[in-house]
């Protein structure tokens, strides 16, 4: 039943990681920020959705990594937001920022999001039922 909606967020998940390295590539650091942020985001909501059958209407993905490995026990979650909390926070922030805000993100950082996304995206991937 819910194996579209995941598939489709899926797809848009790994969209959001192309997007994110050609601004990347183009020296729009904030938006490559967002688009990370916006694949990782998506990534872990098709998991929830894949595993429990739903995801939260929540954004911070430090959240719904937490939400999931309280319902799975999953360590290798518990371990990536351990592992990245900072860059996480920093994604989450420009979650409305690199819209909004003032400020301007630099290529290290921009650099540290995009890795992070990749790594949400195959873990979630490693973990979707087919």
């Amino acid at each position: 039943m819910h194996k579209k909606r995941v598939e489709m967020l899926l797809r848009r998940s790994e969209r959001f990681l192309e997007d994110a390295f050609r601004a990347l590539e183009d020296s729009y650091y904030d938006l490559a920020i967002f688009y990370s942020e916006q694949a990782a985001q998506l990534a872990l909501k098709a998991l929830m959705l894949d595993v429990l059958g739903f995801y939260p209407e929540i954004h911070g993905i430090r959240e719904l990594l937490g939400l999931y490995y309280k319902a799975t026990g999953d360590d290798e979650a518990k371990a990536l937001t351990t592992e990245a909390r900072k860059v996480l926070a920093e994604m989450e922030r420009a979650y409305t920022e690199a819209r909004y805000g003032p400020e301007e993100y630099d290529e290290g950082i921009a650099l540290e999001s995009l890795k992070v996304a990749r790594e949400l995206v195959a873990f979630v991937k490693s973990r979707i039922r087919h």
